[in-house]
C-alpha cells in the first residue's frame, strides 16, 4: 500500500503543478480539481501525512489559506521532516504570505534540522536572505555540500540590505504587500521569484525581487500601481536598497 500511495502522490503533484502554472486560482468544480481532491483523499486513506500535504496544495490552488494551514499542520504533526515542509513553504509563498514562509524557515530551516539543502534556495528567493546566509555559514562549517548554491549572490544581497538597515522581517513584509495584491486579483505565484542583486561601486547598490505573473503589460502596470498603494497602506519601510516589481512572463 505504501508503494502505491507514493506512486499516486507523484501523479497528484504533477496534476497540481499543471494547474499552478496557469497562475490564477482554480475553480473547485472543474474536472481536474475534482480529480485531484478524489485522488488526494485516496492517498490520505493509506498515507495520512502525504494525503494531508496534497490537500494543503489543493487548497492553495483555491486560495484558501485557513485550509492550507489546517492540512499542513495535520501533515507536519504526523511526519515533521517529510516533504510536507517543502509543500508548506511553497504553498504560503505561492499565496503571497511571505512572512509566514520566513517564520517557518526560521523554525525548520537550520542545517542541524536537515532541511536547509531542501529549503534554502526557496527561502532566499522569498526574502529570508540574511537568515539563509547565516544558515549557509553553518552548513559550510558542517561540511554540507552547497556547491550549487548561489552563495556569492546571497552574501552580496545580505550585505546590501544590512548596510541599508533592512532586516529579513522588513523584506518579507514588503513582499507581503505584493502578496496582498496577488490575492486581491486571485493570482498565484506559479514560478520562483527572481532576486536581482546590483552592487556597482559608486553607482548603484540594490536588491530587486521580481514576481512574474501571467498578465498583459497593461495589467502588470496596474498591479504595480496597486502595489505602490498597498505599500503606503501597510506603512512599508521603503529603501532604494530593496524593491519589489511585478513583470509579465
Amino acid at each position: 500500500m505504501r508503494i502505491a500511495a507514493e506512486t499516486k502522490f507523484s501523479d497528484v503533484v504533477t496534476d497540481l503543478n499543471k494547474l499552478l502554472l496557469r497562475g490564477h486560482y482554480a475553480d473547485r468544480n472543474e474536472f481536474a480539481m475534482r480529480a485531484i481532491l478524489r485522488e488526494s483523499n485516496r492517498v490520505l486513506a493509506v498515507d495520512p501525512a502525504a494525503g494531508w500535504s496534497l490537500l494543503s496544495c489543493y487548497h492553495t490552488l483555491l486560495g484558501e489559506m485557513e485550509e492550507v494551514e489546517r492540512c499542513s499542520r495535520a501533515a507536519l504533526n504526523l511526519e515533521r521532516f517529510s516533504i510536507a515542509n517543502e509543500h508548506y513553504h511553497t504553498n504560503v509563498t505561492n499565496l503571497g504570505y511571505f512572512s509566514a514562509g520566513h517564520e517557518f524557515f526560521l523554525a525548520v530551516g537550520s542545517p542541524e534540522n536537515g532541511m536547509f539543502s531542501r529549503l534554502g534556495l526557496a527561502a532566499f528567493l522569498s526574502g529570508s536572505i540574511q537568515t539563509v546566509l547565516h544558515f549557509l555559514e553553518k552548513a559550510t562549517r558542517m561540511n554540507i555540500d552547497m556547491s550549487g548554491f548561489p552563495s556569492s549572490k546571497t552574501a552580496k544581497a545580505s550585505a546590501i540590505l544590512t548596510e541599508a538597515g533592512l532586516s529579513d522581517e522588513d523584506v518579507v513584509r514588503h513582499l507581503d504587500a505584493a502578496g496582498a495584491v496577488l490575492r486581491r486579483n486571485k493570482l498565484l505565484l506559479f514560478c520562483e521569484t527572481e532576486m536581482e542583486v546590483v552592487d556597482q561601486v559608486d553607482l548603484l547598490k540594490g536588491v530587486t525581487c521580481i514576481l512574474r505573473v501571467r498578465r498583459s503589460d497593461e495589467e502588470v502596470f496596474e498591479l504595480n500601481m496597486a502595489l505602490a498603494l498597498a505599500e503606503e497602506e501597510m506603512g512599508i519601510k521603503k529603501s532604494p536598497a530593496f524593491e519589489v516589481l511585478f513583470l509579465p512572463v
